[in-house]
C-alpha cells in the first residue's frame, strides 16, 4: 500500500475541527509576528544540525557494551541526535490500513508534517551558509569560464544526487535517515565510516567557524594575539555547550539572521564604495582562466562545499506532507541557492578581483574607503555567526563521545535528569574535548577557505555525491538497465578521483 498517497488524502479531506487543534499544538512569539513557515524555518537549525542522526548504537555493541534494551530507552534530545530519534521522526507508520487509524492520529501524522514551502525554506537554510564566503576566491582560482560552470555543475548534481536519496527513501517506510540507508544498503560495518565521515564534517565545521571568528576579530584589532581570540571562542561554545538544545534556539535564530545580513552587507558595500578596490563600479582586474591546475582542485572542493546537506534532506522527505512533491521542492531550492552563490561568488570577485581573500568579509574588513559603520558591522556580525552555530555543529560530537562513554545506567538516569558526580566529569570532559579538537584543527589548517576545500573535496563529494548514486544502484540494481548501471559507476569512478586529488590539493597547497 503505497501509505504516503494515502496519507496526503487524508490531509485534503481534514475538517475545520481539525485543524483548530493544529492551531494550538505549538507556540512561540514568533507566532505573533510571523507564520508557521518561518517559525519553522527559524527552528530548523535544531534538525539540519543532526546530520542523518549519528547513530553508535551499533558501535557500542562492538566495545562489548550492553545494549539490548537501547531501543527501549526514554532519552532526551540531546541523545535522539545519535540514537536516530528526531522530532521530525517521530511518526511510526504502523503496518495497519489508514482506515483503521484513529482520526486523531492520522491528523497528527499529517498536520505536524512540513508542507511545500517549509520544505524548500528548511532546504536553503540547511543549503546556505558560510560555504558562500569563500566563493569569490573560488572564482578567482578557477576563472570566470571553469568557476561558473562548476559551481552551476555542482548545483545540478547534488540535486539529481538528492533526488536519488529521495527515490531510496521512499523505497522502504523504515528507512527514516541516511544512516538507515547506509545500514540498509552497506550494512553496519561500512556504516561505521559513514559515521566517521559524519563527525569529521562537523569537526571540520566547526574549526571554520573558529577560524572565521579569529580571523574577523584579528583583522579589526590587529594588535590582539589570535592566540587570545582562539580562547575567547572556545570558552564560550563550552558555556554553551552545557545549554539543552531548546536553549539554543534562539541562537539558531541569530546565525540565520547574522548569514542573511552578511549577504546583505556585501552588496551594499559594494554599491557604496565608489572607487576600487571594492567598488562594483570600478571592478577590479579578474582572470577568465585558472593559472594552475592545482588551483583548479582546490577551487573545486570551494564550489561542492556549499551544496553539502543531503544527510539532512532525507529527513525533510520524510517530514513532507507530500513526498510526490519532494523532486520539485528539491530543484526550487538548489535553483535558489545557485543564484544566491552566483550573486555573492560573482559580485565579490568584481569587488576584488584577484586580491580576493579566503573570506569576502575579511576582504572588506582590511580594505580602506568604505564607510566606517560597515567594517563595524561585519565584525559584528562574523563574531556572533561562529558563536551562534559552533555549539549546534558541535552537538551531535558531544552526544556521540557521551554515548559511548556513558555507560546504559549512566544514560537511563541522565534521560530522567539523574546526574551522578561521575556522569558529570564525563559530561564536562566531552563538551570540552569536542572544542579543544575544533579550535586544534583551526591550528593545523588556519585557512578558512582550505578548511572548506578539504570539506568539499572529502567529505561533500562523499556523503553528496559517491554514496547517493552508490545506495541507488544498489536498491535499484533490478531495475536498472545495463547502461545506467555503467553510467553511475562512471560517475562514482569519476568523483573518487576528484575527490582525492581535490583534498591533497587543499591540504597541501591551499
Amino acid at each position: 500500500m503505497n501509505l504516503n498517497k494515502t496519507n496526503s488524502t487524508g490531509i485534503h479531506s481534514v475538517t475545520s475541527e481539525a485543524l483548530s487543534r493544529r492551531s494550538s499544538r505549538r507556540s512561540s512569539i514568533l507566532d505573533l509576528v510571523a507564520s508557521p513557515t518561518l517559525t519553522d524555518y527559524t527552528s530548523s537549525w535544531k534538525r539540519s544540525q543532526s546530520f542523518g542522526h549519528l547513530d553508535v548504537s551499533d558501535l557500542r555493541e562492538t566495545l562489548s557494551r550492553k545494549n539490548s534494551n537501547r531501543t527501549e530507552l526514554s532519552i532526551d534530545e540531546e541523545t535522539s541526535l545519535i540514537s536516530g530519534r528526531h522530532p521530525i521522526n517521530k511518526y511510526h507508520y504502523p503496518e495497519s490500513t489508514i482506515e483503521e487509524e484513529d482520526e486523531d492520529r492520522l491528523l497528527s501524522i499529517g498536520l505536524d508534517k512540513s508542507n511545500n514551502h517549509q520544505t524548500i525554506l528548511n532546504a536553503v537554510n540547511v543549503l546556505i551558509g558560510i560555504g558562500l564566503l569563500s566563493l569569490p576566491l573560488g572564482l578567482y582560482l578557477s576563472g570566470w569560464i571553469l568557476g561558473i560552470t562548476f559551481l552551476s555543475g555542482a548545483a545540478f548534481l547534488t540535486k539529481y544526487t538528492a533526488i536519488l536519496l529521495g527515490r531510496c527513501t521512499e523505497r522502504d517506510p523504515a528507512l527514516r535517515s541516511y544512516n538507515d540507508i547506509g545500514k540498509k544498503v552497506l550494512g553496519r560495518k561500512v556504516n561505521y565510516a559513514i559515521l566517521l565521515v559524519f563527525l569529521i564534517d562537523l569537526l571540520g565545521g566547526a574549526a571554520s567557524l573558529a577560524i572565521l571568528f579569529v580571523d574577523s576579530l584579528s583583522s579589526f584589532f590587529p594588535e590582539v594575539s589570535r592566540k587570545a581570540f582562539r580562547l575567547v571562542f572556545g570558552g564560550v561554545v563550552i558555556v554553551f555547550n552545557f545549554l539543552p538544545l531548546s536553549g539554543l534556539s534562539f541562537l539558531s535564530f541569530i546565525g540565520i539572521v547574522s548569514t542573511s545580513s552578511v549577504a546583505v552587507i556585501v552588496v551594499v558595500s559594494g554599491l557604496l564604495k565608489k572607487e576600487a578596490p571594492g567598488s562594483i563600479f570600478q571592478p577590479e582586474v579578474t582572470n577568465f582562466w585558472p593559472t594552475s591546475f592545482v588551483n583548479v582542485l582546490i577551487a573545486y572542493g570551494i564550489f561542492l562545499c556549499p551544496f553539502g546537506g543531503h544527510p539532512v534532506l532525507v529527513e525533510l522527505y520524510r517530514d513532507m506532507r507530500t513526498p510526490e512533491d519532494y523532486p520539485s521542492c528539491m530543484s526550487k531550492s538548489f535553483s535558489f541557492t545557485l543564484v544566491v552563490n552566483l550573486f555573492i561568488g560573482v559580485f565579490g570577485f568584481l569587488m576584488f578581483g584577484m586580491d580576493a581573500d579566503s573570506e569576502i568579509t575579511r576582504s572588506i574588513m582590511l580594505t580602506e574607503g568604505f564607510p566606517k559603520w560597515i567594517p563595524t558591522v561585519v565584525c559584528l556580525f562574523m563574531t556572533l555567526l561562529p558563536l551562534s552555530k559552533a555549539p549546534l555543529v558541535l552537538r551531535p560530537v558531544v552526544t556521540a563521545i557521551d554515548d559511548l562513554t556513558f555507560s546504559e545506567t549512566e544514560l537511563l538516569n541522565s534521560s530522567q535528569g539523574i546526574i551522578s558526580p561521575s556522569t558529570q566529569v564525563k559530561r564536562i570532559f566531552s563538551r570540552i574535548i569536542a572544542v579543544v579538537i575544533a579550535i586544534m584543527l583551526s591550528v593545523t589548517f588556519n585557512s578558512f577557505s582550505q578548511v572548506l576545500a578539504i570539506l568539499g573535496s572529502f567529505i561533500c563529494t562523499t556523503i553528496c555525491i559517491i554514496l547517493p548514486t552508490t545506495f541507488y544502484i544498489l536498491l535499484f540494481k533490478d531495475e536498472l538497465s545495463y547502461n545506467q548501471k555503467a553510467g553511475f559507476k562512471l560517475v562514482i569512478f569519476v568523483f573518487i578521483i576528484l575527490a582525492i586529488m581535490g583534498t591533497i590539493a587543499a591540504a597541501l597547497y591551499a
